[in-house]
C-alpha cells in the first residue's frame, strides 16, 4: 500500500501526504487531507513523497515535476484505512483538454498506481525520460478517452507515452 494505509509499508526515505476530493483547508495529514492532488504535489516540493489519494473525482492537470521521486497511489477509502481501486476509484479528468492529465519530466522514481485517467485531447499520462537509471512504474490504471478525437495531423496524442532519448523500461 506504499504506506498509505500502514506507515510501516512506506518506502524508506519517503514522506506521505493525503488527498480527499473536496476537502478544504487541509494540511495533507490523514485527519486533514488536501482537497486536490495538485495541492499535495506542490506541497511535496523536491522531497521523496507518496501521495495517497482517496477515491473520488478530481478535475485537474498534474505536473509531477522534473527529476522528482513521486508515488501517486489511488483507490483509498475516505479514511485511508483500506485500498481497493475497483471499489473506491480515483478518477482524474483533465481540467485543460490541451494538456496531459499527468506529466512528469525526467523522474528519478515515478509510480502511478490505481487511477482512472481521462478527458484530454493530448495524452492521459505523459512521461519524458532522460536517463537510463530512471524508475517508472505504471500499474492498475485505466487510461481511456484521451487523444485525438477528430481526424488530425497531430501525433502527440493518445493514452500513455513514456519516451525520451534513453532506453526506458516500464
Amino acid at each position: 500500500d506504499y504506506g498509505c494505509v500502514s506507515d510501516a509499508q512506506r518506502p524508506s526515505g519517503y514522506g506521505s501526504v493525503f488527498v480527499r476530493a473536496g476537502a478544504t483547508a487541509g494540511t495533507g495529514t490523514r485527519a486533514n487531507p488536501y482537497g486536490t492532488i495538485g495541492q499535495a504535489v506542490a506541497a511535496s516540493g523536491s522531497g521523496k513523497m507518496v501521495v495517497c489519494v482517496a477515491g473520488g473525482h478530481y478535475t485537474e492537470n498534474l505536473d509531477l515535476g522534473m527529476q522528482r521521486s513521486r508515488m501517486l497511489v489511488g483507490g483509498l477509502n475516505s479514511t485511508f484505512t483500506a485500498r481497493n481501486a475497483v471499489a473506491t476509484p480515483s478518477f482524474v479528468t483533465a481540467a485543460d483538454a490541451n494538456q496531459p492529465v499527468m506529466h512528469a519530466e525526467a523522474p528519478i522514481e515515478l509510480v502511478i498506481d490505481g487511477f482512472d485517467v481521462t478527458g484530454t485531447g493530448y495524452r492521459g499520462i505523459d512521461v519524458t525520460a532522460w536517463d537510463a537509471n530512471e524508475k517508472i512504474t505504471l500499474r492498475n490504471n485505466h487510461v481511456h478517452h484521451n487523444g485525438c478525437t477528430t481526424p488530425t495531423a497531430r501525433t502527440d496524442c493518445g493514452g500513455i507515452e513514456v519516451g525520451g532519448g534513453r532506453t526506458v523500461a516500464v
